[in-house]
This record gives structure tokens, C-alpha cells and sequence, in this order.
């Protein structure tokens, strides 16, 4: 308690809330049910800053509130590693803290070390090396964070931590220690902490609000380093809400559903990723406003139909454009996929009724998480991978991510990823098949064909892999890589003196749009080439396709 007599005036708020906080502080250590009165008036100053002993930092910055600090800091400093270690040391100054540690943490490998750092005056620094944490252990602290992103740790009270977790939780003689979590691009990366040595810490709801904001505005700068962007697109990171629908912003919902994947409390839930086709031309056909018209009345049928939903958590949001997100449980999958198969076609029936000449059709993808579900981005990405297989001429407006899709989801990463090593490697063989002419039973020439050896001795036939690197453009690497092979065996029959055969070898459409096309082909082929180009798919709409 802290008590100002009548007459007397001259003092804040702010300063008798710190000699409230001193006094409740002094309780607490006493036992429970107890009470102190603030001795002193002035007692807040014990609190606050010396002024003599941070010479050289802006005086401004040790009065003003500390998110206006941190954005004027990073605004005018372009370098980021500057930026941080001022803006750490003037949080200590703020907040008389003792220690402020940027703690990275890799959930997957159970691992945290130290990324920046900042100590008191004869405080020693923690985590030089990086230490390891049990699964438990991380579980706990995830599901304490509070709704500012906040949890506080008292060095008397961490009885439900194993030992090695007291250890790295509450390193360099901590008293108090307030984490506040990091999150980047959705995903939990860690968390900054904050820490008191000398004596235990009560914080007040205030201080953990403003040291959670604080620690956003630190994430969303850690991603953009080291090229510094304006504050102002740094700004726009942190707004809460999309401004047409009025739903949670995408990075919102990354985050809050990185929390319940990651403290493995989404084992009961699907997400939903949704589209519109053809919407461009919606926008062009009955203007912006209409269309903006058509995403509120998604949101509008999507969330009146969330009313049969009373159990669980459940986040909505606009990805992009005319792309949506759902994170809702889950019961019976089937029942699900019927679901959104139902309100999709009510939608677009309803809406035929307004726009009668455009075709209005919503395609959705569904992604039931489970156990190897490691974030919010691999769930998401996996609904829409699911969304993406339902095309213009499908009878069906969902499709559900199933272990068969999955398989072929992990082939076409496997296949993208691997692809330019493979070309390195030499992985991709090349066999020519005869073409024989029927007269005489002669060979007249060959076609090429490529074959993967992958490093596991496996072979994969080109319907695995073609049409993949053909979708992501990267077939035309391996067109190339096949020429300068065919090349390099024409060469070679020359030189041994064998009759040269012509030698057809297959290309994708990519190539006719491509003006250098013909320019690159004589740098593989070289001074001999007796063989053909066909390609796979597409049209010539450029016109290069005739030089080739």
C-alpha cells in the first residue's frame, strides 16, 4: 500500500504505483495474507534512473514510453545489430533490470542459445553456450505465456521444471526473469528475457504489456535484418485486423495458431484454405466494389456457419487478395469435407443469383493436423497444396489432404529440392531410345530420354518428376542439361568415327518463350548437332517457338 496524506501534492501516478509495487514486493516476501505500507514517499526513486550512468545514451530515451523509443531507435539507425544493443540498454535503464537476453530457440533440435545480449554494470552475461531443454519442460513455459506473450519466473517457484530447465531458465543468479515470446512469419522462434538479479520482481500488468509490444516490434525488425526497411512497412506488420473484412490479420493468425501446434494442443483441428476462381475477372466484369462485396458476404456465410461450432478455438483470416484461412476443430473428417462442399456451392448458388453471367465457384482445401504437423506454415501449406488440386473442370469445390496427396506432396519437394544438386551430380542419366525404320529393321536415329538415379540407388521414371520441375519452371535446367549430354555423345561418335544419327530430344514450351533460347542451344550443343527439338504442351504465343 501506499498512502498520500491530504495537502500533500507533487507526486504522479506513476510514482506512487512504483511505491505501491515496492511495497507489494516487501509482502509477498513476508508470506501470504500479509500487508506493507510504503515507508516513503519517495521510495520510487530507488527505482528510477541515474541519469549520470547512461552518458551515452539520449536523455529522451530514458523518460519516453518505450514503443515510441524503439521505433524512433530503429528508424534512424540503419544498422540492426546498433539498433538492438541500444535500444536493450535503454529497456535495462526503463526497467532497472539487471540482464536483457534475445534467446533463439530451435523447437525442433531442443535447443537455445544466446543471439543478443545486454548486462548491468558487474552482472555477468548467461548462455554463452547454448543449452538443451527437454520437451516437458518447453511445453510448460509455451502454455504459461499469458495474452501479452509474457510469462514471469521466480527463483523460489520452479517446482515444475526439471532441473536442467532451472538451469537454463533462471542462468547468471536470477531472481526474476519475465520471457516475452518472439514470433516471426508465424512461427515461435524464441523469446527475449528480461532479468532481475538483486531481488525478486513483482511485474505489473502494465510493464508486461509494454515489454510484450516491445518484443514484437524487436521480431518483425529481426526478420528484416540485415536490410533495414521504412518503419512505416515495419508498422503495417503490427496491425491486428485485415481493413476490408474486419477478420484477424494473417500474421496474427500464423501466430496463434503456431501456439497450438507447437504446445501440441491441435491434434483435434483441420485448416482451410480457400479461393475464388476467376476472381480477377470478377473484379473487371462488375468493378472493385462489387468484388470487395462478394469477400465480406464469404466471410459473412463462412461465420454464420461457424455458429454450429461451439467447442474449441477457432481463427479466421484473408491471407491475400481473395484467399482465406480457417483453423477450426474437427470431428469427423468426412462430415468435414461434406461441410465445406455444402456451404461453398450455397455460396456460389446465391451468388449466381446477382451475377448470373460469371460462373462464381470457390474451391477449398482441408489439412486435418496431426502429429507430424511441426508449425502453423507446413499446415498451411498443405491446405493449399490441397486447394491447388481441384481444377476448373472438377466436380468438387473441396478437396481433402489425404495420406495419398501427402506422398505426392513430399515427391514434388523431394523433386524441387533436389533437382539442381541432381544436375551437379549427374544424378539425371540419359538413354537413347531407337527409332527403327520398318523397310529394313535399321536404326534411323533416337530419342532422348532422361532417367534419375537418385543417391538412394533408386530409379525414378520421368512421369515422377517432369511434370513437377514443367509446373515450377526448372524443366528448363533439365532440358539443357540433357542437350549438352546428347551433344557431348554426338561429339564422341565423331571422334571414334560412327556414323552420326539424328537425335531427338524433348523441350518444354518454356523455351519458345524464351528470346536467348536459340542463342544458349548452339553454346550446348557445339560444332555437332544432327538432331531435332520437340517440345511438351503449351503454345508458342510469343512467336519464338519458329526460330527454334
Amino acid at each position: 500500500m501506499c498512502f498520500l496524506p491530504e495537502n500533500i501534492s507533487g507526486y504522479t501516478y506513476e510514482q506512487l504505483f512504483g511505491n505501491a509495487d515496492w511495497a507489494l514486493c516487501r509482502a509477498k516476501e513476508t508470506g501470504r495474507n500479509r500487508y506493507v505500507f510504503c515507508d516513503c514517499l519517495r521510495r520510487y526513486e530507488t527505482w528510477n534512473l541515474d541519469d549520470a550512468k547512461v552518458e551515452d545514451v539520449d536523455a529522451r530515451y530514458l523518460h519516453n514510453d518505450i514503443i515510441s523509443t524503439a521505433f524512433e531507435i530503429f528508424e534512424k539507425m540503419n544498422n540492426f545489430s546498433l539498433a538492438i544493443h541500444l535500444l536493450l540498454k535503454v529497456i535495462g535503464y526503463q526497467f532497472d533490470l539487471d540482464r536483457i537476453t534475445v534467446v533463439r530457440t530451435d523447437v525442433k533440435g531442443r535447443l537455445a542459445g544466446k543471439q543478443y545480449q545486454w548486462c548491468a554494470e558487474g552482472i555477468p552475461g548467461a548462455l554463452d553456450v547454448p543449452g538443451s531443454f527437454q520437451k516437458e519442460d518447453f511445453l510448460t513455459l509455451f502454455h504459461s505465456y499469458d495474452e501479452y506473450g509474457t510469462t514471469v519466473l521466480q527463483y523460489d517457484s520452479m517446482h515444475r521444471y526439471s532441473e536442467g530447465a532451472r538451469n537454463l531458465l533462471m542462468q547468471g543468479d536470477a531472481k526474476t526473469v519475465l520471457y516475452a515470446a518472439m514470433y516471426q512469419d508465424g512461427s515461435y522462434t524464441g523469446a527475449i528475457s528480461f532479468v532481475v538479479c538483486k531481488e525478486k520482481r513483482y511485474w505489473s500488468e502494465k510493464n508486461r504489456r509494454q515489454l510484450g509490444e516491445v518484443t514484437k516490434l524487436i521480431s518483425i525488425h529481426m526478420a528484416k535484418n540485415p536490410s533495414m526497411n521504412a518503419l512505416t512497412r515495419g508498422a503495417s506488420n503490427l496491425l491486428e485486423y485485415d481493413s476490408l473484412t474486419g477478420l484477424i490479420s494473417f500474421s496474427r493468425f500464423k501466430e496463434e495458431v503456431e501456439r497450438q501446434i507447437v504446445g501440441e494442443l491441435a491434434d483435434t483441428y483441420a485448416v482451410i484454405y480457400t479461393d475464388f476462381e476467376n476472381f480477377k475477372y470478377f473484379n473487371q466484369q462488375y468493378g472493385y466494389r462489387s468484388g470487395d462485396q462478394l469477400l465480406k458476404d464469404f466471410c459473412d456465410a463462412v461465420m454464420e456457419n461457424m455458429k454450429e461450432t461451439d467447442v474449441g478455438d477457432i481463427y479466421f483470416s484473408r491471407v491475400v487478395s481473395d484467399q482465406f484461412i480457417l483453423f477450426q476443430p474437427v470431428g469427423e473428417v468426412s462430415a468435414l469435407v461434406e461441410k465445406v462442399e455444402r456451404v461453398n456451392r450455397e455460396f456460389c448458388r446465391q451468388q449466381m443469383l446477382w451475377h448470373p453471367e460469371i460462373r462464381a465457384r470457390v474451391r477449398s482445401g482441408i489439412y486435418v493436423i496431426d502429429a507430424s504437423c511441426e508449425s502453423a506454415s507446413a499446415a498451411i501449406d498443405a491446405a493449399n497444396y490441397a486447394r491447388k488440386q481441384i481444377l476448373p473442370s472438377s466436380l468438387h469445390m473441396a478437396f481433402l489432404y489425404d495420406e495419398k496427396l501427402a506422398k505426392q506432396h513430399e515427391m514434388e519437394k523431394q523433386t524441387l529440392n533436389g533437382i539442381e544438386l541432381a544436375i551437379k551430380n549427374h544424378e539425371i542419366e540419359v538413354y537413347f531410345q531407337p527409332k527403327v525404320r520398318l523397310s529394313d529393321d535399321t536404326v534411323a536415329g533416337a530419342e532422348a530420354l532422361s532417367r534419375w538415379h537418385r543417391e538412394d540407388g533408386t530409379l525414378m521414371e520421368p512421369d515422377l518428376f517432369i511434370a513437377t520441375l514443367e509446373k515450377d519452371g526448372r524443366i528448363v535446367d533439365l532440358d539443357f542439361y540433357v542437350l549438352e549430354q546428347v551433344a557431348a555423345f554426338l561429339s564422341k561418335c565423331r571422334e571414334e568415327g560412327r556414323k552420326l544419327l539424328p537425335i531427338a530430344v524433348n523441350g518444354s514450351i518454356l523455351h519458345a518463350r524464351d528470346a536467348h533460347t536459340v542463342e544458349k542451344m548452339p553454346g550446348c550443343a557445339g560444332p555437332v548437332w544432327p538432331g531435332s527439338v520437340t517440345h511438351r504442351g503449351g503454345t508458342d504465343r510469343d512467336g519464338h517457338g519458329q526460330r527454334l
